[in-house]
């Protein structure tokens, strides 16, 4: 489908390519998706962002069913693109099994308090998924631009010496992952060699 040979000059928004939800899986059970709701049905709290706490108590942000939904949208819409690309191309496969989330309006919602206070709550573990973002403020150089990301084409800066490697949509989707960090790194190492050679 060439979803990971795509590149900044074929997607329609860089930041929903670098910010937007994409896919999570797990390799339990020889690789199962991570139904964010299922986990909740089976016993799994779930609730919005942390925007403060104090002593035993967090304060939340109230917006977990936009987040849900965000979530939830990636993978059906990904469905969509294979089954299409499937018909399109003609090719043979087993019926599909799964199925889809039900509607948004019959989704289950994920309500969230806007305050939880751990100890009444008898929560004694918390499992703490928050991602990270890009913090290069140690480099000392005007080199960020939106969303504090470097200013940079497959990894060169307009700083000679100065490169990157390895971030989200570095130049394409695969620039973070191994499948994909070979090739800009290649690019690099020819922009060094003909800089330094």
């Amino acid at each position: 489908m060439g979803g990971f040979d795509k590149t900044i000059e074929n997607v329609e928004s860089i930041d929903d390519a670098r910010y937007g939800a994409s896919s999570h899986t797990s390799g339990a059970r020889g690789g199962h998706d991570i139904y964010l709701r299922q986990m909740a049905k089976n016993g799994v709290m779930l609730v919005g962002p942390v925007i403060g706490g104090n002593d035993d108590s967090l304060s939340l942000r109230t917006d977990l069913t936009e987040i849900l939904k965000a979530v939830d949208e990636h993978p059906v819409n990904w469905k969509r693109d294979v089954d299409a690309y499937v018909e399109e191309y003609g090719i043979q496969v087993p019926p599909d099994d799964t199925v889809d989330p039900p509607d948004i309006q019959d989704w289950p919602k994920g309500e969230s308090p806007d305050s939880l206070n751990l100890v009444e709550a008898g929560i004694k573990t918390i499992i703490w998924s928050t991602g990270f973002k890009y913090d290069f403020d140690w480099i000392k150089l005007p080199i960020t631009g939106e969303h504090n990301y470097p200013v940079q084409l497959r990894g060169v800066t307009d700083y000679p010496g100065l490169y990157f490697m390895g971030l989200q949509w570095m130049y394409g989707s695969k620039s973070a992952q191994f499948i994909g960090v070979g090739e800009d790194a290649e690019y690099v190492s020819g922009h060094v060699a003909r800089l330094f050679g």
